[in-house]
């Protein structure tokens, strides 16, 4: 059920978000990190379908360093399993777990976006648009897989 929630996000980010908007506020630099940290704190994701909205996130223009921040902060410090953490350990513990995932996310993100410009790694072609004319065919079996994986997420237990 999250996997699709992803897809479908992603699927909206990759439709809606200008490649624009993520270049100018969140294009590799610590503030733009920072930006991504508070867009992903508070969001309740998993990480199974973070994936695909990161995906989104650099087809549109956002570096690999951001997204990395974004795959490691948004899973690790929702909001709802916080609370629940709460209880259980203490705010104290939950604030100092929750200061090392995000300062431990920017220092990856930053050294990722660091490797990735002074090695010149691959990231931008791994994640690449296709634009190409789909038939008929392909889009009867996407609308097939799509009715498919909605009843079995859907469907009653």
């Amino acid at each position: 059920r999250n996997l699709l929630i992803g897809f479908v996000l992603g699927g909206l980010i990759t439709h809606f978000v200008t490649i624009s908007f993520l270049e100018n506020y969140f294009s590799g630099s610590l503030s733009g990190m920072l930006g991504m940290i508070v867009f992903a704190t508070p969001l309740y994701i998993c990480a199974a379908a973070s994936t695909p909205v990161a995906a989104a996130f650099m087809m549109k223009g956002m570096s690999a360093g951001t997204a990395l921040v974004f795959l490691m902060a948004g899973p690790a410090t929702n909001i709802a399993s916080l609370s629940v953490l709460a209880k259980i350990f203490g705010t104290r513990s939950i604030l100092l777990y929750v200061i090392v995932i995000l300062i431990c996310s920017l220092g990856f993100g930053l050294f990722f976006d660091w490797a990735v410009m002074n090695y010149e790694l691959p990231v931008t072609g791994l994640v690449t648009e296709h634009h190409q004319d789909s038939g008929v065919i392909s889009q009867i079996c996407a609308v097939i897989l799509l009715i498919s994986l909605s009843y079995h997420v859907l469907k009653p237990s």
